[in-house]
């Protein structure tokens, strides 16, 4: 089975979600070596590297992919992401921070980790208020 992870919290120096991605990508691929993980994420980020103490613990099964996305593509929710997902057949993404794909063919999880968007959008931007909600 092929499971798609959102890989964007991994792309800038890591806070707790980016710890979360990391380590939730981690357990599943350990925990489920047959299947095969990719931390999926846009080519208009720099390639995902891994520090060394991170590098040493990233399962066989467990892949950044970094999306090659052309203009339209780099609306990465509402058309790259979509795209990549229908022509790479995931069995399940899982969207890592509030966050999944506007349309497709693929089941999804979504993990919002707190409720901040609607209770404090004054500390957000904009379109990132409007898009969660």
């Amino acid at each position: 089975m092929l499971i798609g992870l959102d890989a964007i919290p991994l792309t800038e120096p890591k806070t707790g979600v980016g710890h979360h991605t990391f380590e939730l990508a981690r357990a599943l691929a350990e925990a489920s070596p047959a299947d095969e993980f990719q931390l999926l994420y846009p080519s208009r980020y720099p390639p995902l590297t891994f520090d060394a103490e991170d590098a040493l613990r990233v399962p066989a099964n467990l892949f950044p992919v970094r999306v090659s996305v052309g203009a339209l593509g780099r609306r990465w929710w509402a058309f790259g992401l979509p795209r990549h997902l229908r022509r790479t057949r995931f069995a399940l993404f899982h969207g890592m921070n509030y966050e999944t794909p506007f349309w497709g063919n693929c089941p999804t999880v979504l993990t919002i980790h707190d409720l901040s968007l609607w209770l404090h959008p004054h500390l957000h931007e904009a379109p990132r208020v409007r898009r969660a909600r």
